[in-house]
């Protein structure tokens, strides 16, 4: 994990206004949204949150801890792997319930 990525946001009105193209670019991958401000509101950090989420979920091997911080929702993501790492927790307690060694 020592190569940086870069983040890109390109205006793409045809698809609506506010409409953007989301890019997580690294030179392994290359991870994009669409996204377009309408019913749902979502702040646009939540986002991009998404994005950086799915890039290093797809990726993997690149640094992504700059653009967390300056495009992302650290704290967001603070949360969502803490409720993961308890939801681990709790299904492998729940599979091993019951069993002896």
């Amino acid at each position: 994990m020592s190569t940086s990525a870069t983040f890109l946001a390109v205006p793409t009105p045809e698809l609506g206004p506010g409409s953007k193209r989301l890019e997580v670019d690294c030179k392994w991958s290359r991870t994009r949204v669409w996204w377009t401000p309408g019913e749902l509101v979502l702040p646009e950090r939540h986002v991009v949150s998404v994005l950086l989420q799915k890039h290093e979920d797809q990726c993997g091997r690149c640094n992504l801890a700059r653009l967390w911080e300056r495009h992302g929702d650290p704290p967001m993501k603070a949360e969502v792997d803490r409720l993961h790492g308890e939801i681990q927790t709790r299904m492998v307690a729940r599979h091993l319930a019951g069993r002896m060694n």
